[in-house]
């Protein structure tokens, strides 16, 4: 029986599954429908978590400790956006999602995982320095993610006219949201779906 690895947990658009990414390094489907691209997108994301669960810890107990923690936190927050992707297009109902192009802005997205989050993850070692000198840290990848997750939202409610919850949470309540709002002066706003935790 296969052991259950942590990407497992990541959800894919219905009717679609993960595929194993070819020798050549490219992973998924081979053509420009939005959601091909967007399976595209998860299945990275998929590799992103597996490469991260497969890097070896320092064997320094203070070092291990903390990096398990750090890596913990980097896998939960891939998964919970990559499941918030696959929620927000499971959400849509019209058909024609299944046979839209892909936005223009979308593919972009794929470079950025594999170029900022992948392809470095693979070539790293937590157990030597940075070459900065610096103990390795999964934080600078937690940001970057979430910074990439964000414009990934941002271009997949465009296409699907999905809006924010705070936006429609707005348009529903109109004035009285504001004039509530105003009175309690600091509240911060919903940061969507695609936060990382």
């Amino acid at each position: 029986m296969k052991d259950e690895r942590v990407s497992d947990h990541i959800r894919f658009p219905r009717y679609s599954y993960r595929v194993s990414r070819r020798t050549d390094g490219m992973s998924g489907y081979n053509d420009v429908m939005g959601r091909a691209v967007l399976i595209c997108i998860i299945n990275d994301l998929a590799d992103v978590v597996d490469a991260v669960e497969d890097l070896r810890l320092p064997s320094r107990p203070e070092d291990r400790a903390r990096l398990r923690i750090e890596r913990r936190k980097m896998c939960d927050s891939v998964i919970k956006g990559a499941n918030d992707l696959t929620a927000i297009f499971d959400s849509v109902k019209t058909e024609s999602k299944y046979t839209d192009l892909a936005p223009k802005n979308l593919p972009q997205y794929r470079n950025q995982i594999c170029g900022q989050l992948l392809n470095p993850l693979r070539k790293s070692d937590p157990r030597r320095a940075t070459t900065y000198g610096r103990p390795f840290s999964f934080t600078p990848y937690r940001e970057k993610l979430r910074i990439i997750l964000s414009g990934i939202e941002r271009e997949l409610r465009r296409w699907l006219k999905v809006p924010r919850e705070e936006t429609r949470k707005s348009t529903k309540h109109g004035g009285q949201q504001q004039k509530s709002r105003s009175h309690r002066g600091s509240s911060p706003p919903n940061p969507g779906l695609c936060t990382v935790m």
